[in-house]
């Protein structure tokens, strides 16, 4: 009876603590939602066809956390393919032919060779000559498209601020020999069949970076099942999920205490994957959540104790060969085991679950459970989607795409997400210089036609937040010196620019996520796109070649593709800018005041952000124009003022 008793508040902790990951790493929609998102992006990027783009690591998995990078991976798919024997390959097809070698090196990298010698003038950047032969060197290669004030990690480009990673590889559609074991081993029902054929069909990837210590490094590339792991993760149940996500937040910790090098969050996926695999998928219930999170740690305390990490694909890959010192190996396990002694509990001790926790008591002895309303939401990975302003896509050719892809879409949530997708689009393709062909026609008939058409663009860009689109429409309505129209459109707007308004794309606070959220759970259809358009402000973005880009602007903007504004400054700006045109000249001191108090609040809020400078050039160029027009009335006055006394005086004289 007692351990009834005990097994039934075992249950009911362990159903709880699952409840309540949900709120911190995210429920099945905010994780189903958060890889829709980088779906849609993804298939935006394809239309580039020198790459298959897959966004991959913790972003493509929906499991984002806070100080979590955005990993994409950049397929060479139209210059060259890599074959893993000789005879494998297609003497009639055009692409550079490249071969696998994997003699004499570590299992899990390959060196590659140029087949072809007549071709090597092709790719002359990445060899390097060895005897006779000629082999691709993933060193040269990497640092072929590495992009200026970028760094190299790993196999990857990296920004200075390390948010975004960037690999470029190359592809073998054929599964590889030492995977085979791999398709036909003994397993439970996890993977299933129709998943693993599916995997094997798609073949790996080749990422160019080799074995840390080895003399031949520079030539060597590392398989890659990335895209493989990608679609295992995505079939694991949401139990699964949130272990994998408690392991890379308690990854965090562990690299925060000086083992940045020795873990990493690959190592947990491994581990992740083979325990899915090996137990009984009816093991991973809610109400036995604690119990398979310790049996996650367990298995990582057993790698780290044995230095023992066998690649999923290739068991006879361990990663951990040679991973650790001794005194490094004693001190992590160390640290691992007092964790596991303190189980989960020791989450709540840490920055991540306390923001959630509401300062309440969580105690395994009187059982009282924190209670939250707190919760993580998609709001995170709208910064993703902003990165689309800056790709060199015909916005028309990426309009029509994702027409397309709205009305092939069945389920809803997906449909919502790349409607805001075309809102972002429309905005993009509203600012092109000519939208007709007929632009050359300098007549009225044609320049009606565009007018019509560009303000359908604006009108169809208004759909994705609360007042973006219509900043845009009020630029051009300015632009062309509607003004009256301009001033109309940014009273409405400043009144949705409230402080319970979001800000995107910058890093959400847990306040914000939680609004989100809870916006979304309140509207019964369309969830997201409701929630985006009620909750969120996105920055004006406007293009170096917008049609109706503010004269005042132009010589600064052309240093760049694009400039980012934050919206609530740059219609302040916009409602000076039409005062100062109209002479209102009392009302536009005040609107100066009101400007400067915006600059000021956005720079409180967001004080490094390189919005809140746009906003501050914003302000000098208003406080420039303001002292230009007040010397000029001054000037003019004192001017007046001579003219009166030189004419009183001369008809005095008289």
């Amino acid at each position: 009876m007692v351990s009834r008793k005990g097994s039934q508040a075992g249950n009911e902790l362990s159903l709880w603590f699952y409840q309540y990951c949900c709120r911190v790493i995210g429920d099945r929609k905010v994780v189903r939602t958060k890889r829709q998102i980088c779906s849609a992006i993804q298939h935006v990027m394809n239309l580039d066809k020198r790459f298959i783009t897959s966004i991959s690591g913790s972003t493509a998995e929906g499991l984002g956390l806070k100080g979590s990078d955005y990993d994409t991976m950049l397929i060479i798919n139209t210059l060259f393919h890599v074959y893993e024997n000789e005879s494998d390959i297609n003497t009639k097809s055009k692409l550079i032919p490249l071969t696998m070698m994997t003699d004499g090196i570590k299992t899990g990298y390959t060196r590659i060779k140029l087949m072809d010698q007549s071709r090597s003038k092709e790719c002359r950047h990445y060899l390097i000559s060895i005897g006779e032969e000629e082999f691709f060197s993933s060193k040269k290669f990497l640092e072929h498209y590495l992009t200026p004030n970028y760094i190299t990690h790993g196999p990857c480009r990296s920004d200075p601020g390390g948010l975004f990673d960037s690999a470029i590889c190359l592809k073998c559609d054929k599964w590889i020999a030492c995977a085979q074991p791999w398709i036909r081993r003994s397993r439970t029902s996890w993977p299933p069949v129709n998943l693993v054929n599916s995997i094997v069909n798609y073949g790996i990837q080749l990422a160019p970076v080799g074995c840390k210590g080895s003399a031949t490094s520079n030539i060597e590339w590392r398989l890659s099942f990335a895209v493989a792991e990608k679609h295992l993760i995505f079939s694991l149940l949401h139990n699964q999920i949130l272990c994998y996500g408690l392991l890379k937040i308690l990854l965090k910790d562990v690299k925060e205490l000086g083992y940045m090098d020795r873990l990493c969050s690959y190592f947990l996926k491994t581990i992740i994957l083979w325990l899915s695999e090996e137990v009984e998928q009816s093991k991973w219930e809610k109400e036995n959540f604690i119990r398979c999170f310790m049996a996650c740690l367990q298995r990582l305390i057993y790698c780290v104790k044995y230095e023992a990490c066998v690649h999923y694909f290739i068991p006879d890959n361990n990663m951990f060969e040679g991973r650790f010192r001794d005194c490094d190996k004693k001190t992590l396990f160390s640290t691992l085991t007092n964790i596991y002694n303190i189980g989960w509990e020791y989450f709540f001790q840490k920055e991540t679950f306390g923001e959630f926790s509401n300062n309440l008591v969580c105690s395994r002895s009187s059982m009282i459970y924190p209670k939250t309303c707190l919760s993580v939401s998609p709001l995170q990975y709208m910064t993703y989607i902003s990165v689309l302003h800056y790709y060199k896509f015909n916005p028309e050719q990426v309009i029509k795409c994702i027409t397309n892809a709205v009305n092939g879409t069945l389920h809803l949530p997906g449909r919502q997400i790349f409607i805001v997708l075309l809102s972002i689009m429309n905005q993009r393709r509203a600012q092109e210089t000519h939208l007709l062909k007929d632009y050359l026609e300098e007549n009225n008939k044609s320049v009606y036609r565009q007018h019509k058409l560009r303000m359908h663009y604006l009108l169809q860009g208004t759909n994705h937040d609360a007042v973006s689109g219509w900043s845009l429409l009020a630029s051009y309505f300015y632009f062309i010196k509607q003004y009256d129209n301009c001033m109309n459109v940014i009273k409405i707007c400043l009144l949705k620019c409230t402080v319970d308004k979001i800000h995107v794309p910058s890093f959400p606070k847990i306040i914000s996520e939680s609004i989100f959220q809870n916006h979304t759970n309140c509207n019964k259809r369309y969830r997201f796109l409701t929630a985006c358009r009620e909750c969120t402000i996105w920055p004006t973005i406007l293009q170096k070649r917008s049609r109706f880009l503010l004269t005042e602007l132009k010589p600064w903007i052309d240093e760049y593709p694009a400039i980012i504004f934050p919206t609530p400054v740059f219609l302040n700006f916009l409602y000076f800018l039409c005062l100062h045109q109209r002479g209102d000249l009392s009302r536009r001191t005040l609107a100066y005041c009101e400007l400067k108090a915006v600059v000021l609040a956005n720079h409180t809020e967001f004080p490094n952000c390189l919005q809140t400078n746009n906003a501050k050039i914003l302000f000098r160029k208003a406080e420039i124009m303001l002292k230009y027009s007040r010397q000029y009335i001054e000037s003019q006055t004192l001017f007046f003022s001579l003219l009166y006394k030189l004419l009183s005086n001369s008809i005095t004289f008289v």
